[in-house]
């Protein structure tokens, strides 16, 4: 399969095509160094993946600051937002802008059919919607983040015949005109092709990753939630 790297962001959040781009130079520098390991980042987890995206704000020119304490504007039974504390996954400044990041991670199933796969990444955004309007902040913009790691299952190890075609359909699934998301950056790079992670007499093969964002806003102490 030959190589796959797109970004595409709207008006909302038009400046961040430079950011994205350094996101799959991370992954794909990460790729590199781990290519005789048949590893890739995207597998990991929500963490390691905001981790990617920190790295990201580095190389871009910016500051990061990972999984740190901070105000929260949470609802109540009542549907009121109170003051509160907890913990936010990233705040990045870059161009002079400040941004606090929620995130989740998906794992889809490439072998799925194309409304599973919208329903996947409207699921996991309403999650990282709802916790980044829960972050109060004066200066900073509230962004939900969904790192995927889309998969395919194959019960002889070998990569999968069809694999090219499944990431084209999963692709188009979640063309930006059919789903709700800012911004989004899409990396299959050919060197993934040999990572697959073993279990029992098979393996997952995960062929590349994407970062989807919206951008929210904040919510303060006494609003109503809607």
């Amino acid at each position: 399969m030959p190589e796959i790297r797109t970004v595409w962001s709207g008006h909302e959040l038009r400046g961040f095509q430079p950011l994205l781009q350094r996101w799959i130079e991370v992954n794909e520098r990460l790729v590199r160094e781990w290519s005789s390991w048949n590893d890739v980042p995207w597998w990991y987890g929500e963490r390691a993946s905001v981790g990617t995206l920190a790295a990201a704000a580095w190389f871009a020119g910016g500051i990061a600051l990972e999984e740190y304490g901070s105000a929260k504007a949470r609802k109540g039974p009542d549907g009121v937002r109170s003051p509160s504390h907890g913990r936010t996954d990233l705040y990045i400044t870059v161009w002079s802008q400040s941004f606090v990041v929620e995130a989740k991670q998906w794992w889809p199933d490439l072998e799925q059919d194309g409304e599973h796969h919208k329903d996947g990444l409207a699921e996991r955004m309403t999650e990282a919607r709802g916790d980044a309007s829960d972050v109060h902040g004066e200066d900073e913009t509230p962004i939900a983040a969904v790192f995927a790691a889309p998969r395919i299952w194959t019960k002889d190890g070998a990569i999968p015949s069809e694999h090219e075609e499944l990431v084209r359909k999963w692709m188009n699934a979640l063309d930006e005109d059919d789903n709700d998301y800012s911004a989004c950056a899409i990396y299959f790079p050919t060197l993934a092709l040999m990572a697959r992670d073993k279990r029992g007499g098979g393996a997952w093969f995960y062929p590349g990753t994407a970062l989807f964002l919206k951008r929210e806003e904040p919510n303060e102490p006494g609003k109503d939630a809607l």
